[in-house]
C-alpha cells in the first residue's frame, strides 16, 4: 500500500488523503489479513525529515516492511 507525504504535509493512504492521528489504525485496516505487509512511501521534495522519520514509525508499529520509492534525477 502506497502512503504519501506531500510537500504541504499532507498524507494520504492508497491516494486517499487521510490525518496524521487517523494514518495508524487506517494502515492496520489495510494490511488486515494482507500476505504482503509492506508500505511504499512517497516523501516530496521538501518533506521535512522529520515527517518522513515519523511516517516510518508509524509504519514499523504496523509490523509491516518499509519500501522507499525514489526518483532519480537524470
Amino acid at each position: 500500500f502506497p502512503v504519501t507525504i506531500s510537500a504541504q504535509k499532507e498524507v494520504f493512504l492508497n491516494g486517499e488523503k487521510t490525518s496524521w492521528d487517523a494514518l495508524k489504525a487506517a494502515l492496520e485496516t489495510k494490511l488486515a489479513g494482507s500476505k504482503d505487509r509492506a508500505v511504499i512511501i512517497n516523501v516530496d521534495r521538501g518533506v521535512d525529515y522529520g515527517d518522513a522519520v515519523k511516517l516510518m514509525d508509524i509504519v514499523n508499529q504496523c509490523e509491516a516492511a518499509i519500501v522507499l520509492a525514489t526518483e532519480v534525477d537524470k
